[in-house]
């Protein structure tokens, strides 16, 4: 879409249709001119209609596509919507315009009762194909179902049949008489049995057979709009796929919680011994000056894995937490701290505006701090992928939410609501469960999360916007 070869398209097919009524000014007969000028229209249409069709893309049928693939298929129908609205429906306003233009121009007067007819009568048309063409698949799926059911029939009565002919045969060729330990009912049994086996398999087959039919349905809805049990499936299997996704998705979450819990508990007591000994450090470099660069080495080192390590803080907070009004600069801050060395690193620029140094956010800090981490750690990472020069990360807030932006790779469009899903990742070896959990917790506090315009200089930007007040202070 954004290479506007839809809009060329249809564009020449305009141009054409130009050509062709400016053809009209040398026709002297002013009947046969106006009627001309209604075939161009239609046929102007026709074309329209026709690449519309070319170019659509039907949904998968008798099968359960895969969620990724179900979400690109609906983010096509977004789009789709909007290049009908925006091409397709603006094509046939401008072949209206052309006709009223042309008619002005060479001063005949066109009957809009024919051209509302001609109209009608294209739409009828097309819609009596399309349902021809239904009805003939359908047709031909029902012969050839009842065709393949015949024919498993048959089959299943001649295995029936052959089975009882040999039972049969075995039995002409049986001597009763002069066998002395002949037993009637083992003999009857296992003759009995031979073809119960065969007669019970056929009518299992059968049943199952049966119990597809029995299950056909069709109903409409409180809409008047009908529906299958296609249709159902479908649902259902769409259901189950996204429950197991999520199943395998807890199940390594509650994995990595304790991993963190642990790393948090056991670095904590580890850090503390190391800052006692940085302060003992401290006092031997002040009275000898060799161990004054290992000292400031060890210290700046230590201060940058601390940086990381008070991630955890705001996360461990949960059983004494409390909301307040928290200042966009004081994340802004802990950002800087958390992220400054990799910014200086990759000479990222990280920029706010007057608005964002003004405005607070309500909340719990375990709540917001994760969010702001994950957006500017992904914006470090695809700025990183990027040919920019300058790489800028820019913070804004105002009345209508915080604005975080970076001039790094473009989301394409199919990704802009997926990005907030479980699993979802563009990354290299990417679990796809930061943006998924930051949009979880922010809405279990009335927050929002969202991919929005980019602002301007920008390639991609994200939303977070208070949805309504909280009542649970």
């Amino acid at each position: 879409m954004t290479s506007n070869k839809f809009e060329q398209e249809v564009d020449s097919v305009l141009d054409e249709t130009k050509k062709n009524l400016n053809s009209v000014i040398y026709i002297k007969d002013t009947d046969e001119a106006s009627q001309r000028i209604i075939d161009y229209e239609f046929q102007a249409r026709q074309k329209v209609s026709d690449y519309k069709k070319k170019i659509a893309i039907s949904g998968p049928k008798g099968f359960a596509i895969s969620k990724g693939n179900r979400l690109d298929f609906e983010t096509y129908l977004k789009e789709f919507q909007v290049l009908e609205q925006n091409v397709f429906n603006k094509a046939n306003q401008e072949i209206d315009a052309l006709i009223e233009e042309y008619v002005d121009k060479l001063n005949i007067e066109i009957s809009k009762r024919k051209r509302l007819e001609q109209a009608v009568e294209f739409i009828s048309v097309e819609a009596k194909k399309k349902k021809k063409k239904k009805r003939n698949e359908t047709n031909e799926i029902v012969t050839d179902v009842s065709k393949k059911i015949k024919e498993l029939t048959s089959d299943l009565m001649l295995d029936l049949d052959n089975q009882i002919r040999s039972v049969k045969d075995r039995f002409k060729h049986l001597s009763t008489d002069n066998v002395e330990d002949f037993n009637l009912v083992e003999e009857r049994k296992s003759m009995e049995d031979e073809i119960d086996l065969i007669s019970n398999r056929n009518n299992f087959v059968m049943d199952r057979i049966i119990r597809q039919f029995e299950s056909f349905y069709i109903d409409k809805d409180e809409d008047g709009q009908i529906i299958t049990n296609d249709q159902i499936s479908d649902a259902m299997s769409e259901e189950l796929e996204e429950l197991r996704e999520r199943v395998q998705a807890d199940i390594e979450l509650s994995q990595l919680g304790l991993a963190v819990g642990i790393l948090h508990h056991e670095f904590s007591s580890t850090v503390r011994s190391i800052r006692g000994s940085i302060k003992d450090l401290k006092a031997w470099s002040d009275v000898n000056q060799q161990l004054d660069s290992v000292y400031k080495n060890i210290k700046v080192n230590f201060e940058h894995l601390d940086g990381y390590l008070n991630l955890f803080t705001p996360l461990n907070r949960r059983l004494n937490r409390k909301r307040e009004d928290i200042s966009l600069m004081e994340i802004k801050l802990f950002l800087i701290d958390l992220f400054k060395s990799r910014m200086e690193r990759h000479n990222i620029e990280f920029k706010h505006t007057k608005g964002f140094a003004t405005q607070k956010i309500n909340g719990f800090r375990s709540t917001f701090y994760p969010v702001f981490v994950n957006l500017i750690d992904n914006a470090i990472y695809w700025l990183n992928h990027s040919n920019v020069e300058n790489k800028v990360i820019r913070m804004h807030a105002d009345e209508s939410g915080v604005y975080i932006s970076n001039n790094g790779v473009e989301i394409p469009i199919q990704d802009k609501e997926r990005i907030f899903d479980l699993g979802f990742s563009r990354k290299q070896n990417g679990r796809g469960m930061g943006l998924s959990i930051s949009k979880e917790v922010l809405n279990a506090e009335n927050y929002d999360i969202s991919v929005v315009s980019p602002k301007e200089g920008s390639t991609v930007t994200f939303r977070i916007i208070q949805n309504k007040s909280n009542d649970n202070e």
